[in-house]
């Protein structure tokens, strides 16, 4: 499972380093098929569908406006495999909806030199104006992870086009949670298509954050069905399996996205109970 992980990761970087310094441009359409059982799966159908983005040129942080686009609440750690993760979110700040988003992290040592260069794509794929969506970034070569003592991240995007918007026809309802006796957190709830089209393919994507406020945790999961029909609802169950993370829990947010519609965001206490 961890091996196949760092496949995927490897794959997901080496195409999008190929995109962002190509700088090619594509107008495929193309839609996410999410699997029901495998967040495993998830990863490898974005990375199939990740020669359809459209990359623009590089840009810093802040690229519409000095206070347009930021990145916050970061956190990051060693496993115990000795792969490095940089977690945290990309706030939108200013008044468009960005799409086609590529983070670029860059990994340095104590004298400023350049260890490597990842790139990922954030959770969320269509941020709107004062939104947010968590990113992980992996560090993969664990023989140097150790000298890590800085990272940068900048970031690509454009400006969405009316038909790439996504409107808020999602709604998130009766959430609760809940730490079991082996340690392992559980999030469930219910989700409204209160749009007018069917919503296809309902991810739901739980931020999990530490009582500094700092990003410790992503977890994501299709619903059940991954279709809902047009003022339908359908249920859906996450799990934070990391021992190390779940009792470091203080609050945790939830954004549901499917092909037509995005969420708003729900944050919640943790539930200990």
């Amino acid at each position: 499972m961890k091996n196949t992980r760092l496949l995927v990761e490897c794959l997901n970087n080496l195409v999008l380093k190929f995109l962002f310094l190509k700088e090619k441009k594509s107008s495929k359409k193309y839609f996410f098929i999410f699997p029901i059982l495998s967040a495993i799966v998830l990863s490898v159908i974005s990375i199939l569908i990740a020669d359809s983005i459209v990359p623009v040129y590089p840009s810093s942080v802040s690229s519409l406006s000095p206070s347009s686009f930021t990145i916050n609440n970061t956190s990051q750690y060693v496993d115990e495999f000795g792969y490095f993760y940089v977690l945290g979110e990309i706030s939108n700040d200013s008044e468009e909806s960005l799409v086609n988003i590529t983070l670029k992290a860059k990994f340095l040592d104590s004298d400023g030199r350049v260890l490597g260069e990842y790139f990922r794509n954030p959770e969320i794929s269509v941020i709107n104006p004062n939104e947010i969506s968590p990113f992980e970034i992996i560090y993969l070569d664990p023989s140097t992870s150790e000298k890590v003592k800085n990272f940068t991240i900048a970031t690509n995007f454009q400006i969405a086009d009316k038909q790439d918007t996504k409107p808020e026809g999602l709604f998130i309802e009766s959430v609760n949670s809940r730490l079991d006796f082996t340690g392992f957190y559980y999030i469930n709830g219910k989700i409204k298509n209160e749009g007018i089209k069917n919503a296809n393919n309902v991810t739901v994507v739980a931020t999990i954050y530490d009582k500094k406020g700092n990003v410790i945790g992503i977890t994501k999961s299709v619903t059940e069905p991954f279709v809902i029909p047009s003022g339908q609802t359908a249920a859906f169950g996450l799990a934070v399996t990391s021992k190390s993370s779940t009792f470091k829990i203080s609050d945790f947010s939830l954004k549901a996205y499917s092909s037509e519609y995005l969420s708003h965001t729900v944050t919640t206490k943790k539930i200990t109970e």
